[in-house]
């Protein structure tokens, strides 16, 4: 009789712990790279465990923790809340610009994107027109924890899509006066999609930097082909003039082969050309 009240004095402590529904997901890639004759090899993997709840008045509530093969905070780590509010996302997530930014980002190693720091708060305010999505971000001067990336900044931005197409605009202000924003359109069909952006961040002396980043993507079948230029220009001079092209080829499974090639005109050092494949789960 003991054992059996002390097996249930146990189970009510560990009930919680089954209530969330928990999830693991993950990738690993590795990439082969010859960067001007110079090459090199890299694996890097990402592990996130995310579990989700329902409280008792309704609330939606979940968390992911996020850790690279290394075995630090690989980014991401969050916990969020939704409910007839919306959904709010704390932690280390993305700010509003970020968002809605990066349309041309589809490279494994060759793009990198531009702008749109993280946040502690994203703010996905409920729906208040059909296809209308609009975030509110906030950063902090410094965050604690490995792999959190905040600026202290209040950011706002949209998406609006309509059939094939999404228009997008953001604004982000820091505490010391700089600015960014950014807007881009973008249009898919039949398995073609292109994408025009312009980020501008201003620094508190007044001072534009534009990137204009265009891109397209084309997949037929398992095959994907892809291209994106990016430039950036301040002051009347261009500092970057960067063309990447892909292709990625998916075998099913969560696993994909990519080749993919960087140039950039203004400095010759960044011609890099990568072959490698991912794994995501």
């Amino acid at each position: 009789m003991k054992k059996i009240i002390a097996a249930a004095v146990a189970s009510a402590f560990i009930a919680p712990a089954f209530a969330a529904d928990v999830t693991v997901s993950g990738s690993q890639e590795w990439n082969y790279q010859d960067n001007n004759g110079t090459t090199t090899s890299e694996i890097d993997g990402t592990v996130k465990i995310g579990a989700s709840t329902e409280t008792a008045g309704g609330l939606g509530v979940s968390a992911v923790i996020a850790l690279d093969d290394a075995g630090a905070a690989d980014g991401g780590g969050s916990l969020s809340i939704s409910g007839d509010f919306g959904t709010i996302t704390l932690g280390d997530t993305s700010g509003a610009i970020d968002a809605v930014d990066d349309i041309n980002d589809w490279g494994y190693e060759a793009t990198t994107g531009v702008g749109g720091d993280d946040a502690a708060m994203l703010w996905a305010l409920p729906s208040i027109a059909p296809n209308l999505s609009i975030y509110f971000s906030a950063g902090t001067d410094s965050t604690e924890g490995a792999g959190q990336d905040s600026t202290n900044h209040t950011g706002v931005s949209f998406r609006y899509t309509a059939g094939p197409a999404k228009v997008s605009f953001g604004t982000q202000e820091t505490d010391g006066g700089a600015e960014e924003r950014v807007a881009s359109i973008s249009l898919s069909m039949q398995g073609l999609t292109a994408g025009y952006e312009l980020h501008t961040a201003t620094t508190a002396a007044n001072v534009d930097t534009d990137t204009t980043s265009v891109g397209a993507t084309y997949s037929m079948g398992d095959v994907t082909f892809a291209i994106e230029n990016n430039t950036t220009e301040s002051a009347g001079s261009t500092s970057a003039d960067l063309t990447a092209v892909g292709v990625h080829y998916s075998l099913g499974g969560g696993v994909t082969l990519f080749a993919e090639q960087k140039d950039d005109s203004k400095d010759s050092t960044a011609e890099t050309t990568y072959l490698g494949a991912s794994f995501a789960f």
